[in-house]
């Protein structure tokens, strides 16, 4: 009677699960549980049109339109009243005062050896409303933590910290004693674990692949839990089993999606962002487009 009464549960968590979509509201309920702090809501993209952009080609092209918009020479039909709000937005921002400390500065340098030195010596001071800018050796910024060689290693250590603190508080349903199926466990994993380790991961996927490895530790060690497979099981089975694939592979797809979309959206600013020659493999210099010239991976 358990087994029927347990089998039962993972039917109905599966239908659940594939009934989701991205605008129901019970796909951020987990994620949410998971979080000690509170956060503050940020409103989604709309189109012209009123709905709300869902996937990476509409979010990019609402992105885009917006550039152009704002880049445009054609002058819009003149809105006396919103011109006035502006005028006093501006005038209140101005008798502002600048925080230092909500504000910074990076100067972006590659170079193969890490330098103590923020910023090149004499390189003048930024200055915003007489409010002197600090300048960072890293900073975050829109979820991704920038660092002056663009190397991404803090980046990929705090994901891998946020990860790891998401697959404890997980443990007991993704463990090997759950009694959880491995359907809905692999289920679970991608929508609280590989997110967080995997956002906008097109940006950072040219990284050190010693770097991005500490990540795949983790996914390996999931799979091993998840299935409750014996140490001597080697991790290539363990994914093929769960039909999950590496993450250098599903990073790879993720930037051809992403190059491909941006390729050819009729934005122009967009198409010249994206449109470069990655330097030769063997330069100490990678850049985004240095993983599609990638030898492929073996699983």
């Amino acid at each position: 009677m358990k087994a029927r009464v347990q089998a039962f549960r993972n039917e109905s968590w599966s239908d659940l699960m594939e009934e989701i979509r991205p605008s129901h509201q019970v796909f951020w309920k987990i994620t949410k549980a998971l979080k000690t702090e509170g956060y503050t809501p940020i409103p989604p993209l709309k189109r012209p049109n009123g709905s709300i952009a869902l996937d990476d080609a509409e979010v990019a092209e609402c992105l885009a339109d917006s550039i152009e918009t704002q880049c445009s020479h054609v002058s819009p039909p003149h809105d006396i009243a919103h011109i006035n709000s502006i005028e006093e937005e501006v005038k209140g921002f101005e008798s502002s005062e600048v925080n230092p400390d909500k504000s910074a500065a990076i100067q972006f340098k590659y170079s193969k050896n890490k330098s103590k030195l923020v910023v090149d010596w004499n390189t003048p001071n930024l200055k915003m409303l007489n409010a002197r800018i600090p300048w960072q050796r890293s900073y975050k910024y829109l979820g991704v933590t920038l660092d002056k060689n663009l190397h991404f290693r803090e980046h990929i250590a705090r994901v891998r910290k946020n990860a790891l603190f998401y697959t404890a508080r997980l443990g007991a349903i993704l463990g090997r004693k759950s009694k959880l199926s491995r359907r809905n466990k692999r289920t679970l994993y991608k929508m609280c674990i590989r997110t967080v380790m995997m956002y906008a991961c097109p940006v950072f996927a040219h990284a050190a692949p010693k770097a991005l490895y500490r990540l795949q530790v983790i996914q390996n060690k999931f799979c091993r839990a998840a299935t409750d497979a014996h140490w001597c099981v080697r991790n290539s089975i363990l994914h093929r089993d769960l039909e999950l694939p590496i993450l250098p592979k599903y990073m790879k797809d993720a930037s051809k999606r992403f190059f491909d979309i941006a390729g050819s959206h009729p934005n122009a600013l967009l198409r010249a962002a994206v449109d470069y020659q990655p330097p030769p493999p063997t330069h100490f210099i990678r850049r985004p487009r240095n993983l599609l010239i990638d030898p492929p991976d073996d699983a």
